[in-house]
């Protein structure tokens, strides 16, 4: 049985993977329209929905295939790239925004300052495509949390042992 990934154009995740069933049920609900397009972890590129054998009828006309690049909405899977490589993770990372403005009130100004501006790159990266450079501002945003709130407890600490002496 075949497993299938499919994409809205201009979505930042495939759904996946599916069985064609689940994409004929989809098309249904509506959750999935023909102007999708599908991949397999066998196939080299995406292609139209509608090109998908069995899933159309057979009087459905066969649109051209996708063009290589620059014919794509902005955040569209990019063609040649399978769900969960490099170029195409399979989930958009944390933005750890909340965290940031917590650490940058409660505990250190500074650091949380630096957290908010990581935490705010991350979804504009990730929308523009830039799928690594987004996972690297989240993961710096998270050390920046991370850093903030540990200084913010050793200079709670240092200030009630100065306040108890």
């Amino acid at each position: 049985m075949n497993e299938y990934y499919v994409a809205k154009p201009g979505s930042q995740q495939p759904m996946g993977p599916m069985s064609i069933d689940q994409i004929r049920m989809g098309m249904q609900q509506g959750t999935i329209t023909p102007d999708c397009v599908y991949c397999t972890t066998s196939m080299p590129q995406w292609q139209p929905l509608s090109t998908l054998p069995g899933l159309m009828p057979a009087a459905a006309p066969t649109p051209a295939p996708m063009p290589m690049g620059g014919g794509m909405p902005m955040g569209a899977p990019m063609p040649g790239v399978m769900p969960g490589q490099a170029g195409m993770p399979m989930a958009k990372p944390d933005n750890y925004m909340v965290w940031s403005i917590l650490v940058t009130i409660l505990c250190c100004l500074i650091g949380g300052v630096v957290a908010i501006v990581k935490s705010s790159s991350v979804n504009t990266l990730w929308a523009q495509g830039r799928f690594a450079e987004a996972k690297q501002a989240a993961d710096s945003a998270k050390q920046w949390c991370i850093i903030s709130a540990v200084i913010g407890l050793v200079v709670g600490v240092l200030q009630i042992a100065v306040a108890a002496s």
